[in-house]
């Protein structure tokens, strides 16, 4: 109850509008726009000049045609040359290539990296990591809305106990506040654990998106 007993008299008092302020915080869940993983093929002999890295690359993209994921859905990293701090420097550069998938379904994504697992390359020093990425989202304000929807719920869930207590009925809303939002940190994360594992989690297609409010109910006696 916010008024100040001292600088009020009774009668005042018995006329002023009673109202009670409480907050809430609820949550929703957002699905993701797309899954991310990165690919990433190295070769490290000195003699094919680059030529292995190359056959490795069309070997990967067949690969990627074969699972069904179409040319929008892969992003080429390019091609990087570079030479490894342990090795003397007369010594060949390393090769890498890399590319990113941003597919729209994540069955199909983790079907396209099995088959990836599978390939073998000519060349004994080509190898090949793939990485989950953090699925991006939209950030969609009907999650929002939800969210905020729920915390209100819990706003009046709470308002209604304190009315009871203070043997008083819940009247109607007075005055809300939006509070802020929280995002829930993506579940796949960057890592470089067993990717299988990461896409498999049937959480990572959805996050948590959370919001807070505080409401002024109207109080009335029983």
């Amino acid at each position: 109850m916010l008024w100040d007993h001292g600088r009020l008299t009774l009668a005042e008092l018995e006329n002023m509008d009673r109202f009670i302020e409480v907050s809430g915080e609820g949550s929703s869940s957002e699905k993701a726009r797309c899954y991310v993983a990165e690919i990433t093929i190295f070769d490290s002999s000195a003699e094919s000049q680059g030529s292995s890295l190359a056959e490795a690359w069309d070997s990967v993209l067949t690969e990627l045609e074969t699972s069904e994921i179409s040319e929008d859905e892969i992003a080429a990293g390019g091609r990087v040359f570079y030479r490894p701090w342990y090795r003397q420097e007369n010594s060949r550069e390393e090769g890498k290539r890399s590319l990113l998938l941003r597919v729209t379904d994540l069955k199909r994504l983790k079907t396209a990296l099995d088959n990836l697992s599978a390939v073998i390359f000519d060349s004994d020093q080509v190898s090949m990591r793939v990485q989950p990425r953090s699925p991006e989202y939209a950030g969609n304000v009907d999650a929002q809305c939800a969210a905020l929807a729920d915390a209100f719920k819990d706003a009046r869930l709470k308002a209604e106990k304190l009315a009871r207590a203070m043997s008083s009925t819940l009247g109607g809303v007075l005055k809300i506040e939006e509070g802020p939002y929280k995002l829930q940190k993506s579940i796949l994360g960057d890592t470089d654990g067993s990717t299988s594992a990461a896409l498999c989690n049937s959480e990572a297609a959805r996050r948590k998106v959370w919001a807070t409010c505080r409401v002024r109910f109207a109080l009335r006696d029983t």
